[in-house]
């Protein structure tokens, strides 16, 4: 492990808030008495709940009746985001899920909810497991194989049919390698001033000829059942008269003539996860998605050489990968005077973190019937599994155009979803969140999840103190001095004479602190 210093409680608030969804007082203290190094242990060591696969077994969905619906899947997700004990891991596979990407929007298939869900767990059992593991079982799993068009591939033919590309190019172009070749500090290599590309549509074509041949595994479906389910979890099978078995070459690496369409398999996979490429291009996105959007080349690099090689010697251990990610010098003390520190919060887990810090985190109803928040005018312009394409819900490279961005060269991907419709649609969402709880749908009568002060109704009628306990669970204690004062003069001018002056000064303190900027923006 690493020697990380003693903790205060803000180090301890703002590790939490990288490395899981919340730092409430509790969860400060435990990490503050156990230290870093042993949380970490802890967490890497905890089992899992119910799996999202299970999870919609338990309730009943695999029906006639909800064979085509997709609200199950979300239903499924917040049980997942909202309940688990196993937060790292959560953490990381949500992170994994923006980066290899599969959602339920435009997924084509019977019970699709199984299939998002399937997918989920995936990513979970892989979270603190090997890259090379996490990329074949994605690449087998039937959901990304009707999402990305794997499923059903099939070898050329005379009457001018050809394997589809789809997943070819974007498991080189979005899951292992990107677009140009890239030094170990994620900074591009260039030939005669000029970026170079990874690969060729040549590239593309010879790795989809080696992926041809599979497609879904309902064997098992014996009575052809509608209500069957399991396909969606089943990995892929390969279908040898469907195979191309034509000797076929990429990245210097063949695949000799013969080769079955399992043996083609592993010779993609080893080649893309042996790429030279993939440390720094997957590490860096690890890193935009839990600590910064603007790591230093240093940082990068220090990441990146874990994921070629940790203490072990093993290539790919996304478990040291992490804690290395969580550990850096850049992430546990970053210079106070840049501006490249930080990241924007994503919508979906700003509410994620009220639940885990102002909540009993069940479901009152025992369904967690949370809708879809994609919607930008009602709700927060993004919901878990649900990326509007493949490309995720923001492009890793976005930055405003503005001159703050531009004279300091750094990007800012999840400011994509800010717009003027989604900033208000965030802004009165959540205030009704914090006032009433979440609520199913658009009644708001039915609460699903019910807000839970009582610590802070205990600071009521100490403004000062109640700012202070905010700033350090739901800003990690960066609340700037200014929107400290802001917040308390409002707080003041609520005084009893005002019918629910007490409910109301904690329900306005919470509300104006999550819609700072201090809080926006995760440093």
């Amino acid at each position: 492990m690493v020697n990380i210093e003693p903790l205060n409680d803000i180090n301890a608030a703002r590790f939490l808030q990288q490395a899981q969804f919340s730092s409430t007082k509790a969860e400060i203290e435990d990490l503050k008495g156990i230290g870093i190094n042993q949380w970490l242990t802890n967490q890497f060591s905890l089992r899992s709940g119910i799996s999202g696969y299970n999870w919609l077994l338990s309730e009943g969905y695999n029906t006639a009746k909800h064979r085509y619906s997709t609200w199950s899947a979300d239903w499924m997700s917040w049980q997942q985001l909202l309940s688990a004990k196993d937060t790292l891991r959560k953490r990381m596979a949500i992170s994994l899920s923006e980066i290899l990407v599969m959602s339920s929007v435009g997924l084509g298939l019977p019970h699709k909810s199984f299939a998002v869900a399937a997918y989920w767990d995936v990513l979970n059992e892989h979270a603190f497991g090997n890259f090379r593991d996490l990329l074949k079982a994605i690449t087998l799993n039937m959901g990304m194989g009707a999402y990305l068009d794997l499923r059903h591939s099939r070898k050329a033919n005379s009457k001018g049919r050809r394997p589809d590309e789809n997943y070819a190019r974007e498991v080189m172009q979005l899951f292992t390698i990107g677009l140009v070749e890239l030094n170990l500090d994620g900074t591009p290599k260039l030939r005669n001033g000029k970026p170079i590309e990874t690969y060729s549509q040549e590239t593309v074509s010879n790795i989809a000829q080696a992926l041809t041949g599979w497609t879904v595994d309902n064997r098992s479906n014996v009575d052809k059942s509608i209500t069957y389910t399991e396909f969606t979890r089943n990995p892929m099978i390969n279908i040898a008269s469907r195979h191309d078995t034509r000797s076929t070459s990429f990245f210097g690496v063949t695949v000799p003539e013969g080769s079955s369409g399992e043996q083609a398999l592993e010779i993609v996979i080893d080649t893309l996860f042996n790429h030279p490429n993939v440390a720094p291009f997957i590490t860096k996105q690890l890193i935009q998605r839990l600590v910064t959007s603007n790591p230093s080349p240093h940082y990068i690099r220090r990441v990146a050489t874990v994921f070629n090689s940790d203490d072990n010697g093993e290539r790919g251990n996304l478990q040291s990968v992490l804690t290395a990610i969580l550990t850096d010098p850049e992430a546990r003390n970053p210079p106070d005077n840049r501006p490249t520190i930080g990241k924007v919060r994503e919508p979906m887990l700003r509410l994620v973190q009220w639940v885990h810090t102002f909540s009993n985190r069940q479901s009152i109803s025992g369904e967690w019937k949370i809708s879809n928040t994609s919607n930008r005018k009602w709700y927060l312009n993004q919901s878990p599994l649900r990326a509007p394409s493949v490309f995720n819900f923001f492009d890793i490279d976005y930055a405003p155009n503005t001159d703050a961005f531009i004279d300091n060269g750094i990007v800012a991907p999840e400011l994509q979803l800010h717009n003027v419709t989604s900033t208000v649609g965030y802004i009165n969402h959540i205030k009704r969140v914090i006032e009433k709880g979440i609520f199913y749908g658009f009644i708001e009568t039915i609460i699903e999840i019910a807000p839970d002060y009582r610590t802070e109704m205990k600071l009521y009628d100490k403004p000062e103190e109640l700012v202070d306990h905010l700033n350090l669970i739901l800003c990690g204690g960066q609340m700037s001095p200014k929107t400290m004062n802001l917040i308390k003069s409002a707080l003041k001018a609520l005084t009893d004479v005002t019918p629910g002056w007490k409910e109301n000064r904690i329900h306005l303190a919470v509300f104006m602190t999550m819609v700072s900027p201090d809080f926006l923006v995760q440093k």
